[in-house]
């Protein structure tokens, strides 16, 4: 049975993609705002579908910077494949 994951009801607004300093895993909103500002909303669907793997620690949601850069990685692959077979149709 599929169970949406707790989330923070925080209301601080995301952090500038410049003010977060890199490390080893990132909370959800700064998740989206180092994904281009999506919303945390989004973020949490990512989470929640399994396409961005997530753990906790305490009571926080995290999202590991190798995960991250693996699910961007995965992005650009497929952009670039649909690219490919654009050109080729």
């Amino acid at each position: 049975m599929f169970t949406p994951m707790q989330r923070s009801t925080g209301t601080n607004a995301p952090p500038d993609r410049s003010e977060i300093p890199q490390r080893d895993a990132y909370p959800v909103p700064e998740v989206a705002a180092l994904l281009g500002g999506v919303t945390p909303r989004y973020v949490w669907k990512l989470i929640d579908s399994g396409e961005l793997p997530s753990f906790k620690v305490g009571a926080r949601r995290l999202v590991a910077r190798t995960d991250l850069d693996a699910y961007i990685a995965r992005l650009r692959a497929d952009e670039q494949r649909a690219r490919e077979a654009a050109a080729s149709a």
